[in-house]
C-alpha cells in the first residue's frame, strides 16, 4: 500500500495570529482499495510521487509520527502514520518588540532575565510602564530561570534547514496543529508532511508543503462602551437584597460558522482566540451571577467550570438532548449558571426541556395539521435552566465556608 498527499492547504482567510492554532487542511490519496479508511470517489490526476490516481484518505486515520513511542518503529507492518514538520523562517521583521504589547518596538529591557539567559524575546519591554504592569507576572520568570530548571538545563540546538533560496528555516513544532508564539511574530511559518512507514521510514514520497503569511500579533479585543444606569450603590455593593447579573451568549463553536459570520475574520472565530478575551471579559465585571448561553459541553467541562471555580464562582449546567460529532468526541450546547459561592448557595435547579413541553402542548391540540405546525415550530431543542439561589449574609468567604444564611 502506498500513501501520499495529494494537497496541503489552510482554509481561506487562516491568515497565522499568535496564539490562534493553525490545522492544515491534508488531501489525501491510497492506492489500495482494499484500505479501510478510503473512499470511493477517485479522481484522476498526478498526485505527488508520480501517482497517477488513487482513493481519498482520511488524514484524521492517521497516526502522528511524533506521537509515537519509538518512532517508525512502533508502526505495526503495513501500517503509515504521519510526519509532520513546522518551521519559522529566520528572515523578518528586524528589532526587538514588547514581550507583552507585540505589535510594539521594545524600549526597556529586564537586565535581570539577561543575567539569567532568559530569551531575549521575553526580557523586552514597550515602555516602563509596561515592564510596570507586567512585573507581578514577569518576576515568575526569574523564579524559574534562577532555580537552573531553565536556565541551566541543556537543550539541543534546533533543526535548522536552508531552503532553495538561500532562506535559513528553525523548526519549530513536529505536529500537526501549530500555534504561533510571539517569536513567530512577522516571520513566515512553513509547513511539511509526508506519510511514513516501517519500509519507508524517511517517506513513501516527496514531502508536501505550504507557506503562511507572515504571523500577526495577537489584536487586542475591542473595549466595549458600557450604559451605566443610575443605581447608586449597586457596583460592587454587597447590601442586602441587591445583587450583579450578567447574561452572555458566547456563541457555541460548533455554530461559529465562517459562511454565516462573513463580516469577522476566521482567525476572530477560532475557539483559542475568543475563550481567553471571554474569560478575561467575565472576570473583569465580576458579577454576583453569570448566565452563559450556548456553552458547549466539553468547554464548561475543561474551560469555564475549571476556570471561574478558581476566581469564586460555582456552577449549574443543563445540555441540549441531541448531540453532534466534531471529529474527536459528541457534544452540543447547553446553559450555564454560575453565581458567587461567598454571596449565594445553591437550593434547587430545574431543567427544562422544551421538546417535552411542545409534545405535551401538541396532544392537546385536535387537528392534525395544527400539531404538525405546532411542532415544526417548537422542535427545536431549547432548553432552559432555572436555579433557586439564597443569599449567604454576611457575604464574605467566611460566612460561605460556615455556611450562615
Amino acid at each position: 500500500m502506498s500513501v501520499w498527499v495529494d494537497r496541503t492547504s489552510l482554509e481561506p482567510g487562516d491568515t497565522p495570529i499568535v496564539d490562534v492554532r493553525l490545522t492544515p487542511r491534508l488531501n489525501l490519496r491510497c492506492s489500495d482499495p482494499d484500505h479501510p479508511n478510503t473512499n470511493a470517489n477517485s479522481s484522476a490526476g498526478n498526485g505527488i510521487g508520480g501517482h497517477a490516481s488513487g482513493r481519498k484518505i482520511s488524514a484524521d486515520t492517521l497516526r502522528e509520527e511524533s506521537l509515537l513511542e519509538n518512532g517508525v518503529d512502533s508502526l505495526k507492518t503495513g501500517e503509515v502514520a504521519l510526519r509532520s514538520r513546522w518551521y519559522r523562517c529566520s528572515g523578518g521583521r528586524a528589532g526587538a518588540f514588547c514581550s507583552r504589547c507585540p505589535d510594539l518596538e521594545a524600549q526597556v529591557q529586564c537586565l535581570v532575565c539577561v543575567k539569567l539567559n532568559v530569551p531575549l524575546p521575553r526580557t523586552y519591554h514597550c515602555s516602563t510602564q509596561c515592564f510596570a504592569e507586567s512585573w507581578k507576572e514577569h518576576k515568575k520568570l526569574h523564579a524559574l530561570y534562577q532555580d537552573g530548571s531553565k536556565g541551566g538545563e541543556s537543550k539541543s540546538d534546533p533543526v535548522q534547514i536552508r531552503g532553495p533560496g538561500g532562506e535559513s528555516w528553525v523548526e519549530v513544532s513536529r505536529s500537526r496543529s501549530y500555534t504561533p508564539v510571539v517569536d513567530d511574530i512577522g516571520h513566515v511559518l512553513k509547513y511539511e508532511c509526508v506519510p511514513v512507514s516501517k519500509d519507508h521510514p524517511h517517506g513513501m514520497t516527496a514531502a508536501s508543503m505550504l507557506e503562511t503569511e507572515p504571523v500577526a500579533p495577537k489584536p487586542k479585543p475591542h473595549i466595549r462602551n458600557m450604559m451605566p444606569l443610575a443605581l447608586d450603590g449597586i457596583k460592587g455593593s454587597v447590601a442586602t437584597g441587591k445583587f450583579t447579573l450578567l447574561t452572555y451568549n458566547i456563541l457555541s463553536d460548533i455554530y461559529s460558522n465562517p459562511e454565516m459570520y462573513t463580516n469577522c475574520p476566521r482567525w476572530a472565530l477560532a475557539w483559542s482566540y475568543r475563550r481567553m478575551n471571554l474569560l478575561k471579559e467575565i472576570v473583569s465585571y465580576r458579577p454576583d451571577i453569570l448566565c452563559l448561553q450556548e456553552v458547549q459541553s466539553d468547554h464548561y467541562d475543561n474551560f469555564f467550570k475549571p476556570e471561574l471555580h478558581k476566581h469564586g464562582y460555582d456552577s449549574v449546567y443543563k445540555k441540549k438532548t441531541s448531540e453532534v460529532y466534531t471529529g474527536n468526541s459528541m457534544v452540543i450546547d447547553g446553559c450555564a449558571t454560575f453565581y458567587r459561592r461567598d454571596r449565594f448557595s445553591i437550593i434547587k435547579k430545574y431543567d427544562v426541556e422544551f421538546n417535552k413541553a411542545a409534545l405535551s402542548l401538541s396532544e392537546a391540540l385536535n387537528a392534525t395539521s395544527q400539531k404538525k405546525a405546532a411542532l415544526n415550530r417548537l422542535l427545536k431543542d431549547n432548553v432552559a435552566l432555572i436555579v433557586v439561589l439564597e443569599a449567604l449574609e454576611p457575604p464574605d468567604p467566611a460566612a460561605a465556608a460556615a455556611g450562615k444564611r
